[in-house]
């Protein structure tokens, strides 16, 4: 098993950038300034507005990055759709934000319209990044959403420094190599993370030319929960026992 501090991760969405319409300056611009943090990026991606596309990788993402940080796609227009794939990557609903509201009344007043309230539609338990111009960001479980304005990422970016800085130090990873199948220890990592909603455990097969009969389990958890890492040591021991029948 093996123990790694996690690295960010860049996420920017828009077709817009996809397409090669707009250049993306939000992502060189964040990339740049987490080197300057010395907190490189794992890795850069862009996604477009698709809610099950994004809440894909954010899901696959989720399971080796931390944090997560997410600009453009958390406005209130028809295809602003990254709060709802934030919400559906993580398994919690998306509910009214009354903080979020509140300030909404305060900054458009007789121009907050249907379209802007919406802006205040976020994943449930989340907490709020403060915004000087728009509407606000917001964070859960990881995963950071800031509007695609430039001006506004790059004043918003710096303050959330102080959380995910020192959260990172906190999660830990161990991953191991079983000579089994993926079919054979599918059930069994299913019902682990049945067990620990709170924790990222993925099954990662090897290929049919590297190694047919193996797979890489991945676990994903906080470093002060030594029942997470004790139960995922039980596990590898019943799986090794698999392999031994």
């Amino acid at each position: 098993m093996t123990g790694s501090k996690l690295s960010p991760a860049v996420i920017t969405v828009g077709e817009e950038l996809v397409w090669g319409e707009l250049a993306n300056a939000n992502q060189q611009w964040m990339l740049q300034w987490l080197k300057e943090q010395d907190q490189p990026a794992g890795i850069a991606m862009t996604l477009p507005d698709h809610q099950d596309t994004i809440a894909k990788w954010l899901r696959n993402l989720y399971k080796e990055f931390y944090p997560l940080i997410v600009s453009g796609g958390i406005g209130g227009t028809h295809d602003d759709c990254t709060r709802q794939a934030i919400a559906q990557s993580l398994g919690i609903p998306i509910i009214r934000h009354h903080e979020c509201y509140e300030i909404l009344i305060e900054r458009y007043q007789d121009r907050l319209n249907e379209a802007r309230a919406r802006m205040a539609d976020l994943p449930e338990g989340c907490g709020l990044i403060e915004n000087l111009e728009g509407a606000p960001g917001f964070h859960v479980q990881g995963i950071f959403a800031f509007p695609g304005f430039p001006s506004m990422l790059k004043a918003m970016l710096p303050v959330t420094l102080p959380i995910w800085k020192r959260s990172s130090s906190e999660w830990k990873i161990q991953e191991i190599i079983l000579n089994l199948p993926e079919g054979d220890v599918a059930e069994a990592v299913e019902n682990f993370s049945k067990q620990w909603p709170n924790v990222r455990l993925g099954i990662y097969a090897h290929s049919l030319q590297e190694a047919p009969r193996r797979v890489t389990l991945r676990l994903r958890y906080p470093a002060n929960a030594p029942a997470v890492q004790q139960a995922f040591e039980e596990l590898i021991q019943q799986l090794r026992l698999t392999i031994a029948l």
